[in-house]
């Protein structure tokens, strides 16, 4: 019996992907994919939430799908200790397959927030790896379609 072909669908920053459950088996050729670029901005124009942590540190948690995590630990483009050390934050994460929030809580605002750009750039990288899950169809049996298809063809 064949496995299922459905991506599962996962909501990422307010948008919706389809994610394969199926690894890639052709190696990257890029080595630099994953490199961290620092956010050097002292504008603090995120739209997420940093709330006071229980020991008067700063935090924000969000969540992202486990695929996502698995990913994360396992590049070997990507340090979440060397991000720790350049944001001067403590970052937390689900292990490998497990579902939960990633913390990350600092001393100030833009420590906080270039370590959760760092995570998403990293994360967008990823995503930008995965491959088309879905097209787009439209439906040439209808009237209108038909119709104007022979229009199209008129004016070529």
């Amino acid at each position: 019996m064949m496995g299922s072909t459905k991506p599962v669908r996962m909501w990422i920053d307010g948008k919706c992907f389809n994610i394969k459950r199926y690894k890639s088996k052709k190696p990257s050729t890029s080595k630099n994919a994953f490199e961290e670029t620092p956010c050097t901005s002292t504008v603090c124009d995120h739209n997420f939430i940093i709330n006071p942590a229980q020991d008067g540190r700063l935090a924000t948690t969000f969540r992202l799908p486990s695929i996502y995590y698995i990913q994360l630990n396992s590049s070997p483009y990507f340090s979440l200790k060397k991000l720790e050390l350049e944001t001067n934050t403590e970052i937390s994460m689900p292990k490998n397959g497990n579902d939960g929030y990633i913390i990350v809580t600092g001393n100030n605002e833009i420590d906080i927030v270039n370590a959760r750009e760092g995570i998403q750039s990293v994360v967008s990288e990823i995503r930008e790896r995965q491959k088309v899950t879905h097209f787009t169809s439209i439906p040439v049996h209808s009237e209108e379609v038909q119709r104007s298809f022979q229009q199209f063809k008129v004016t070529l």
